[in-house]
């Protein structure tokens, strides 16, 4: 597993010259919050389809 800043380092290889720190922050965000949730999968924090849906269902209606 690489280093949190060996991921940064890898994100920012990927960017385009002209992106801002914005697009870079945001690139960085994304696969923090990718990470967690790996995390939380191999610790088996996860909860059920149906617990899913009744929580989406109360930002939905």
């Amino acid at each position: 597993m690489q280093s949190a800043k060996e991921t940064i380092e890898s994100i920012i290889k990927k960017m385009p010259n002209n992106a801002t720190y914005e697009d870079i922050l945001y690139e960085i965000y994304v696969q923090q919050n990718i990470d967690i949730g790996l995390d939380q999968l191999k610790k088996g924090q996860l909860i059920s389809e149906e617990m899913a849906l009744k929580r989406l269902g109360k930002w939905l209606d």
